[in-house]
């Protein structure tokens, strides 16, 4: 964990994060819900616009945690 905090590219990516909304609590499961859901066209260039954070944080993570980072 202290590994983690200290990180200053993890943690640069955790502010853009949450300086975007990214990451914010999901809705509860409902069927009404999920219809929406699936009835839902993904806008693929909005969803392509907020880039790739979540991987590179995945990335940076796996590094820490195998001792390589």
């Amino acid at each position: 964990v202290r590994r983690f905090r200290a990180d200053e590219e993890i943690q640069a990516l955790l502010t853009e994060l949450r300086e975007r909304g990214a990451g914010s609590e999901p809705e509860p499961f409902s069927p009404e819900g999920a219809a929406s859901l699936k009835e839902e066209e993904p806008d693929l260039e909005s969803i392509r616009a907020r880039g790739y954070a979540y991987e590179r944080l995945d990335q940076l993570t796996m590094e820490l945690l195998m001792g390589v980072r």
